[in-house]
């Protein structure tokens, strides 16, 4: 159950793949969105399709979209050829592309990893909007059986990845404790609350449970009626694994389909509304998708593409990564990402959601790369700089010990 995906490319010196599949089906109704607006060969100002939900996913040629049709193919034909399971293309809300294999999968809950990191952080900003907690409201507040010192950790240092708490992979997830809480309640600290970016898991088991604690209702429960069913995602279409003490992992473990995560997309780039009703604190928004104080390319549970460097996670080296997220997207470019290449991106300045779910890339980092480069070289209403290919990072340091310990850590409970 591994609840993470590094951005940094896998694998020095592999050729990025080339193999374009020919079966490739590219969503392109004759018809435009349905009703009114209707989409001509360009769209109007403030033309757009309605919020794609699981079951009205309204389309548009991409040609009624300002978008190059042949680019766009090219682009799905790349991601397709990566192992991908559903590829899906919105812009102005409306669908203009998926995969061959979207008439298959695109209703077909999977497991999203990591992504669920940024489904949660949502989940916690309608709890935040409704009135049940602050983000500067403490561990403490709703775990009385803290101790002084992890009770002071706040609801904020857990959406930013800085409890400051010790990390290492194995312990957390491999096979993982039995319960979350008591878990993250006992670790020792590595730093000060707030003051350093570490990519870890089980706390946010914590957080997932203080949504529990906060609302009066199973956080399942919470995200259902409150966030899930509002955006049009039906009770049946996803489930969310639990620890063995009957837990929400807060890291990983929800499973939705494609036509969903595109609903959660949309959500994204609406920065917190839906169908012109604000869900989501538009404060809080801009906090999930805009740099924190401890990494200039992560917010609440997301990463973002607006720092000109970015700590990446663990693995087992904590790198200062030298460039954007994805340098082929535009700056304000905010993703759920999660292992195996599961990802949801919002690109506001372009109006443009996507969606991938399937196997690891090869290419690891070039994947999303090469992806958005070939998708945004089609956009024919705004002028996109192109940065040319993927350029591999530089390899990262040797791991030191402390560094090792990231992986595994004989100090640290395993399991139990």
């Amino acid at each position: 159950m591994l609840g993470a995906y590094s951005h940094m490319s896998m694998g020095h010196g592999r050729r990025r793949t080339k193999a374009l599949i020919a079966g490739l089906v590219v969503a392109v109704t004759s018809s435009a969105c349905a009703g009114p607006p209707r989409l001509g060969d360009r769209p109007l100002a403030g033309e757009r399709c309605s919020p794609p939900s699981g079951e009205h996913q309204l389309s548009a040629r991409p040609v009624d979209v300002a978008l190059d049709p042949a680019a766009v193919a090219r682009a799905v034909a790349f991601a397709s050829g990566n192992f991908s399971s559903s590829v899906r293309v919105y812009r102005h809300d409306c669908l203009v592309a998926t995969s061959a294999t979207d008439p298959d999968l695109e209703r077909v809950p999977a497991n999203i990893y990591s992504a669920t990191k940024t489904v949660l952080a949502l989940v916690v900003g309608r709890a935040v909007t409704l009135g049940h907690l602050r983000l500067d409201d403490t561990v403490g507040t709703y775990f009385p059986e803290a101790d002084a010192a992890h009770a002071r950790i706040t609801v904020r240092d857990l959406l930013t990845q800085s409890s400051g708490l010790r990390f290492a992979w194995v312990n957390e997830v491999f096979p993982g404790p039995s319960n979350g809480v008591r878990y993250a309640l006992s670790v020792p600290f590595a730093h000060e609350p707030g003051t350093y970016f570490e990519y870890s898991q089980v706390p946010l088991t914590l957080l997932a449970e203080l949504v529990t604690r906060a609302t009066g209702q199973d956080v399942q429960t919470f995200a259902d009626r409150e966030v899930f069913s509002r955006i049009g995602i039906p009770r049946a279409r996803w489930t969310w694994n639990r620890d063995p003490s009957g837990l929400t992992y807060g890291y990983s473990e929800l499973a939705m389909a494609p036509v969903d995560l595109a609903a959660v997309g949309s959500l994204m780039l609406h920065a917190g509304t839906w169908n012109g009703e604000r869900l989501i604190d538009d404060a809080y928004m801009a906090a999930m998708r805009n740099s924190s104080a401890t990494n200039p390319g992560y917010g609440f549970l997301t990463w973002t593409n607006q720092g000109e460097t970015y700590f990446d996670q663990s693995l087992p080296v904590r790198p200062l990564v030298q460039r954007r997220i994805v340098r082929s997207a535009p700056a304000d470019m905010f993703e759920a990402y999660g292992s195996n290449d599961q990802f949801i991106v919002a690109i506001p300045s372009v109006d443009l959601v996507v969606v991938r779910t399937g196997g690891a890339a090869p290419a690891g980092a070039a994947f999303l790369h090469e992806f958005l480069r070939l998708l945004l070289g089609g956009v024919e209403d705004r002028e996109l700089v192109d940065p040319g290919p993927f350029v591999p990072d530089p390899a990262p340091p040797a791991a030191t010990w402390d560094d090792l310990r990231k992986f595994f850590d004989p100090e640290l409970p395993l399991g139990g």
